[in-house]
């Protein structure tokens, strides 16, 4: 089973409709989500420099996720 369907068999038993909860299992704000993409992108530079280069934001995730279906 793909990680990201055991993710989503086992959080849609609390609310099937928040996919990524908040700490207070509420749905994560957009500044919460802009900081997480951030903060895991700056991680990511370190062992792939080539993201330096590159504009990473939500928006442009989106995007990506969007051309690999």
């Amino acid at each position: 089973m793909c990680v990201l369907a055991a993710w989503i068999k086992e959080e849609g038993k609390a609310d099937p409709k928040i996919l990524f909860p908040s700490t207070r299992g509420g749905s994560l704000s957009a500044d919460s989500i802009l900081y997480l993409v951030t903060k895991y992108a700056a991680a990511a530079r370190k062992n792939c420099p080539s993201l330096s280069q590159k504009h990473v934001s939500p928006h442009v995730l989106r995007h990506t996720a969007a051309l690999l279906e």
